[in-house]
């Protein structure tokens, strides 16, 4: 919570009010010796780390005058600040600041003269905020750079990649990854094989927020031998870039017969991919590899609802025939898999498989009661869309019938199989 004050300038409080503490920073006018009057305050809607005060300084000697000092934004929640605009001699204090939908660091001004838009420009003062000596000042001028996306400031946030405080450095790779200019890729693709394990790490960062293809390549090869942090970020990174070679080298840890940390952060952005997971994982199920088969069995079960009619009936039919695999954990993670989708098809798939108890002890006992999800939507066949408007009533009676029928089946094939380990734990 932010509030300005006539003459103590302004003041935040971190445990709803209770308590409050100046802001102290001299782009607010605190460095004039004089006192500090905030006449407008304003949060961005969309980014509520957005924060922007008008301030302005009492001078005079018998007599105080209000000065106008300018608007000052900051883009870490009022911790760090920057200067948006300078008053000019002669104007009014401003009375309200409007931030501008969509468009970052932009507001309007208000004062007794009128309204004006300023927005925070790219400047070398600000470009030379990434070399201070404190590492909250340099990570809230990296964001502040990225928000303002202009591609002349690549060259020194690629520097400033090698920055030595870790939240820093992250707010650098999120400012490439802003900005959007993939003429930066070669560069980062080069970092992931070359640089230090920071700068890997925020090189692939950088890279799915482009969501550059060309670098799917080394984000596989940073999943398959990264540190596991640098696994994590790659493995987010091909899942924001999302093409089928991105997935396919998401896949590719699933042959990983233990819970490797390349194979946990791998299910993590297969997760993420959510339903274009859904067409590999479905093939996967018929691999030669008893653990691939496995694996994607259970991912099928995390990547869920399945909301394309097709994909859902292929999901169904091949972990079905998981159920008489030769292999238990096979038949374990498919049936499970097959709870977790919680719609009829799937259910009457394991009411009907002959899995063996100890396989489906586990799974199908103890029986909770959750509503069955229904299936996808199909189109109605078109005899039932031909039938005469005489015979409707008959045909809702029947409808109905057949309603109240399904609805006993159903209480009784309600049921919920204990849910494995997720696969933060699960081996």
């Amino acid at each position: 919570m932010f509030v300005g004050t006539e003459s103590l300038g302004l003041l935040r409080s971190n445990d709803g009010g209770s308590s409050w503490q100046p802001v102290e920073s001299a782009v607010l006018g605190l460095d004039q010796g004089a006192p500090v009057a905030v006449t407008a305050l304003a949060i961005d809607p969309e980014d509520e780390q957005i924060v922007y005060a008008a301030t302005n300084i009492w001078l005079g000697t018998n007599t105080a005058h209000l000065i106008p000092w300018g608007v000052a934004v900051s883009v870490d929640g009022g911790r760090q600040w920057v200067q948006l605009s300078r008053a000019q001699l002669g104007d009014a204090p401003l009375q309200r600041l409007e931030p501008v939908a969509g468009q970052p660091l932009t507001i309007v001004t208000f004062n007794s003269t009128g309204n004006h838009t300023v927005s925070l420009a790219l400047s070398p003062e600000l470009m030379g905020l990434l070399q201070d000596g404190a590492p909250a000042v340099r990570a809230s001028a990296a964001r502040a750079i990225g928000l303002i996306g202009d591609a002349a400031a690549l060259p020194g946030l690629l520097q400033a990649l090698a920055d030595r405080d870790v939240l820093a450095g992250q707010r650098v790779a999120e400012a490439i990854g802003r900005i959007g200019d993939r003429s930066v890729s070669g560069v980062l693709m080069n970092m992931l094989s070359s640089a230090p394990a920071a700068e890997r790490t925020r090189a692939a960062l950088a890279l799915g927020l482009l969501k550059s293809p060309e670098a799917v390549p080394g984000l596989a090869a940073l999943l398959s031998a990264g540190d596991p942090g640098a696994q994590r970020v790659a493995a987010e990174a091909l899942a924001a870039i999302g093409t089928s070679s991105a997935i396919a080298a998401l896949m590719a840890p699933l042959a990983d017969p233990q819970l490797t940390s390349a194979r946990r952060a791998a299910m993590g952005g297969l997760e993420t991919v959510g339903q274009s997971a859904v067409g590999p994982l479905v093939v996967a199920l018929l691999d030669g590899n008893v653990v691939v088969r496995a694996n994607a069995a259970e991912m099928l079960g995390w990547v869920q609802p399945i909301e394309d009619p097709g994909q859902s009936a292929d999901a169904v039919a091949g972990l079905a025939r998981l159920l008489s695999d030769p292999n238990p954990t096979v038949q374990t993670q498919a049936a499970w898999a097959l709870g977790e989708m919680n719609i009829e098809p799937a259910r009457l798939a394991l009411d009907s498989a002959p899995i063996p108890a100890p396989v489906s002890a586990p799974i199908l006992a103890p029986i909770a009661a959750r509503p069955v999800a229904p299936a996808p939507l199909v189109a109605l066949p078109g005899e039932i869309a031909d039938i005469p408007a005489d015979y409707w009533p008959l045909a809702t009676v029947a409808g109905l019938l057949v309603i109240v029928l399904l609805a006993m089946l159903a209480v009784v094939l309600i049921w919920k199989g204990p849910r494995p380990t997720s696969h933060l734990g699960h081996t």
